[in-house]
């Protein structure tokens, strides 16, 4: 199965739909990594998928263990990368859609320091 390239939109109500369906704000600009790592108060975040892995992303796992799904995204400036976790509400939902080489908008998202 071939994937395109499009843009995904994941907002804080569990929704995914592509970006040219939904008009986006002009007031918000998506914030790069820098800003995010600086601290800048971040609401929209665009990126590509460089990689997906973790339980979620393999092949014959059951729904009930694949609680995590990860990707490596990195923004439009392409220097740095930020890591996406997305719990088992959205992996269910959407883990078929975040594959490498598509790429992402990220709305109403946390963000928290690498451990």
């Amino acid at each position: 199965m071939e994937h395109t390239s499009k843009n995904k939109d994941i907002d804080s109500n569990d929704i995914l739909q592509e970006s040219s369906k939904r008009p986006k704000p002009a007031t918000q600009q998506p914030s790069s990594i820098l800003d995010i790592c600086a601290g800048k108060v971040a609401t929209v975040f665009e990126g590509d998928i460089l990689v997906v892995y973790g339980p979620a992303h393999a092949t014959n796992i059951s729904p009930s263990k694949a609680e995590i799904l990860h990707a490596d995204l990195v923004d439009k400036n392409g220097q740095m990368t930020i890591t996406l976790n997305m719990s088992n509400t959205f992996v269910h939902k959407f883990a078929s859609t975040v594959v490498a080489g598509c790429g992402l908008r990220v709305t109403g998202f946390t963000v928290k320091e690498k451990t």
